[in-house]
Order: C-alpha cells, then structure tokens, then sequence
C-alpha cells in the first residue's frame, strides 16, 4: 500500500503517481472515486481527519505539506502532528515534503527537495522542469503543471516511482498526460478570459493557488470564494486575512456551513473584516452566492482570470457564470 498524507495535494498526488505507474493499481481517492483491481499498488489517499489514516499501516507513505486544518476535531497544531507522526511510524518507509518550518515532524526521514528540481511556467497548462534524482539530471521536459505545488509533488511521485523499479524515463512520459483531478485548477478559456474552479478552502492553499494564478500570465485576477465551515472560519482567521494578496479583486459569499452550527460572532462579514483590517484589500462582500453569476458578468471585462475558491456549492456557479457571458458573446 502506498498512503498519500498531508493537509494539501493529497488527490493531486493520487492521481500523479496513479499515471506514472501507468494505472496497474487499485486506487481509492479522498472524494470516494477509486477502483480495484488485481495489482501490485494501492493507492490510497489517507485524510487525517478524526484520525481516519490511522487504519493503514502503508508500506510507503508520502505526507504532504501540512497545516493545520480540521479544527473541528484538532484544538491545537500540537494534536494534528502527533496524528501525523503515529501515522509514519506505522509506515515501512515515509518519504515528507515540507514546506513549513513551523511544522517539523520528529523521527521521520525527510527528503532533501533543494536543488533537485528546476522549472519554468511558459504558459497555461505549460511547465519546463528538470530533475534530479539519485545524482542523475534527467532532460528537460515540458509537462502540464500551473504551480510550484505540481512541480513538488510530481518530484515526491517519481522519487516514490524509483524505489519501486520504475524506469524514471518512462515516468517522466507518462507525466506528460497529466490532466489533474477535478476541481483543482481547472481551466476554462473564453475568448481572452480565463475561467478556473478550484477546491482551495485553506489559508495556505489559497494564498499558493493564487499566487500561481497570477503568475500564469498578466491578467486580472478576480477570486470568487466562498469560506467554509464556521469552525475554520474562525480558528483561521488571522490566516486567511493575508491569503488574498495576489488577487487584484476579492467576492465572498456567506459562509457554507457543511452541517456545523453557527457560532455567535463568525459569519460571511469575518474574513472580509480580517482582510481589511490587515492588508487594507477591499473585499466585496455577496450575501447570496446565488446572486454572484449576475454580478460578476457587470464586472468581468476581456483578460481576466476568474477564479472560483472552496469547498462547498461554489462549483456551481462558475458554469452559471461562462453560461451568461457566452450568451453575451452570441
């Protein structure tokens, strides 16, 4: 078994190493989507919240950049590492990708990632990166990465590849295929506008699919976001009052609850205050995300990026969006 770990990038990860291995595994993603089938790998994406990894005892395991996250069940940064640190040493051999100081696990063997790779954005879905692996520079390859994120991941994944015998050539083809799972930067073009939809829910994770956002080309970029659950809203608020930094405009809606109660004081108001009052950033606050559709086709105008950010129902909305300004370019 082979369990993808960590607070970001678990189903990029999945769905990474799944391609290189050229889809013999049986697979189980985060979201339920997975397969069986009679091979040698399983692929497992093991989420920590209420410890649920906790039930695998991987023969590798890859624990992605870690933040905390699940504060309806962790109170504090200490809970969630001692998680991860039961999870790897329940693991044969762990492989960490760190990305955060902050956030050190102890009695773990940690990969050294400086140096070991060297990459280029040259457009959308175009990515020129390098790597080096167990001393050997492999050349130059153009792969279908948006973000520093990929890049990472796909360098734990062929590190992974290589204990199990795979040929690092043959990965490196196999890469050239990736598309991505849903929702991570999914990208849609309408004549000069760009259009993408993106699962980010944390701080950490918005800030970083931000900043690849503008870093793809020179565009606007307007973020869509729809915070959720009240207990990340108000345990992560100072984090998320710096995470919008790269965009040159902000929409919010009303929190999405997922089922949680309410809690006095928190409500769709929190983060646009917190940013406000930290960066100075205007944020436009829409009550209703079912209002937004109609209100962003006033404001998008030719080489925007529209980026659409969360957990929850805000998926769809982006379509309702494309859907009227498509009907305004007929």
């Amino acid at each position: 078994m082979i369990a993808i770990s960590g607070t970001h990038g678990k189903t990029t990860a999945c769905n990474m190493l799944d391609l290189i291995l050229s889809h013999k595994t049986s697979l189980i993603e985060g979201d339920g989507v997975g397969r069986g089938n009679n091979s040698d790998y399983a692929i497992v994406e093991a989420c920590e919240y209420k410890d649920h990894f906790l039930s695998y005892n991987p023969y590798i395991s890859l624990v992605l950049p870690l933040t905390l996250d699940h504060t309806d069940y962790f109170h504090n940064i200490n809970e969630y590492l001692t998680s991860f640190e039961t999870f790897i040493n329940q693991s044969k051999y762990c492989l960490i990708v760190n990305e955060n100081k902050k956030y050190r696990l102890k009695g773990t063997y940690v990969e050294n990632f400086k140096n070991r790779v060297k990459y280029k954005f040259i457009g959308i879905n175009k990515c020129e990166v390098s790597y080096k692996i167990k001393g050997i520079k492999y050349p130059k390859v153009i792969l279908p990465f948006n973000s520093k994120h990929e890049v990472n991941i796909s360098l734990a994944c062929l590190i992974i590849a290589d204990k199990l015998k795979v040929k690092l050539s043959e990965a490196l083809k196999e890469l050239r295929n990736y598309v991505g799972p849903q929702r991570r930067m999914k990208i849609k073009v309408i004549k000069n506008d760009i259009f993408i939809d993106d699962y980010a829910h944390h701080p950490t994770e918005i800030k970083a699919t931000l900043k690849a956002a503008k870093e793809l080309e020179k565009h606007r970029v307007i973020c869509v976001f729809q915070p959720h659950r009240f207990t990340r809203t108000s345990l992560l608020k100072d984090e998320f009052a710096t995470a919008f930094t790269s965009a040159d405009e902000v929409y919010m809606t009303d929190i999405y609850s997922s089922g949680e109660d309410p809690i006095p004081g928190i409500d769709g108001n929190t983060i646009p205050n917190a940013i406000k009052a930290a960066t100075g950033q205007d944020v436009h606050y829409v009550q209703s995300v079912d209002d937004l559709p109609e209100i962003l086709s006033k404001v998008v105008r030719p080489n925007d990026l529209v980026i659409t950010m969360g957990a929850g129902s805000i998926n769809q909305y982006g379509p309702k969006l494309l859907a009227i300004l498509e009907e305004g370019l007929q």
